[in-house]
């Protein structure tokens, strides 16, 4: 299942259609229902991202437990850590992506270990609450500069 409509969607479907590859699905852009629908159905997200900073998908695919496998891109290192709950890679190498897949899908206990690992971390420091929660302290921990002695410093 593909969802999402990036300006390569087009190239993608007319790939799969060329190539004769069964039992793809493009879903296009989703949400609400069916957004939710796919993440629950789902068991491992890949994101070949290559342009954003850290794509909401990916915390929403953990809160869902899913293992991810996605690129070194903007912040997504800080949040995915090889065999701990995915895997990332510099490659644009499908054959790279396919292994990872191959690694999560033929052990079990792996499988498991990282969806349960991801679920918690996103619980833990994803949802509304807990973001909302740790912006508020930083605002009322934060302390405002004094212009005067800002000036003075200069």
């Amino acid at each position: 299942t593909i969802a999402g409509d990036g300006p390569d969607l087009p190239a993608a479907e007319s790939y799969a259609a060329e190539k004769g590859i069964p039992n793809i699905i493009f879903k296009g852009n989703l949400s609400g229902e069916a957004k939710r629908k796919v993440l629950q159905d789902s068991h491992i997200m890949i994101l070949p991202n290559y342009t954003e900073g850290l794509p909401i998908s990916i915390l929403e695919g953990m809160l869902y437990g899913m293992p991810m496998i996605s690129r070194e891109t903007g912040g997504i290192p800080e949040i995915i850590e090889n065999e701990k709950n995915g895997y990332i890679t510099k490659s644009f190498d499908p054959i790279v992506f396919s292994n990872f897949i191959m690694k999560i899908a033929s052990n079990n206990s792996l499988y498991e270990k990282i969806a349960e690992t991801n679920h918690k971390i996103a619980l833990k420091r994803f949802t509304k609450q807990n973001v909302k929660k740790r912006f508020l302290k930083i605002l009322h921990n934060d302390k405002p500069i004094d212009e005067k002695k800002k000036r003075n410093k200069k």
